[in-house]
């Protein structure tokens, strides 16, 4: 799959839109806010930049790092 496809199926599922053809601009999809995160050195993108400045999608980004933490996380008292 290609790099921009990726990026637009993760958005997707985050229910955010690129609403520029540069990418500088996304909309929630539930909220209808729009915004722009401020790019980093070399014009990455922020850390989180796709979440709805409203908290929208936030809990999601919660939740999937609580599935990650438990993914990770040893098993105690297993040999």
């Amino acid at each position: 799959m290609k790099v921009k496809q990726r990026v637009l199926s993760f958005l997707w599922r985050k229910d955010v839109e690129i609403i520029d053809t540069l990418g500088n601009w996304f909309k929630c999809k539930r909220c209808s806010e729009i915004w722009s995160p401020n790019f980093l050195t070399g014009g990455r993108q922020p850390r989180g930049y796709w979440q709805c400045p409203q908290g929208c999608n936030k809990e999601e980004e919660q939740l999937e790092r609580s599935k990650r933490i438990r993914l990770v996380r040893p098993i105690v008292g297993r040999s």
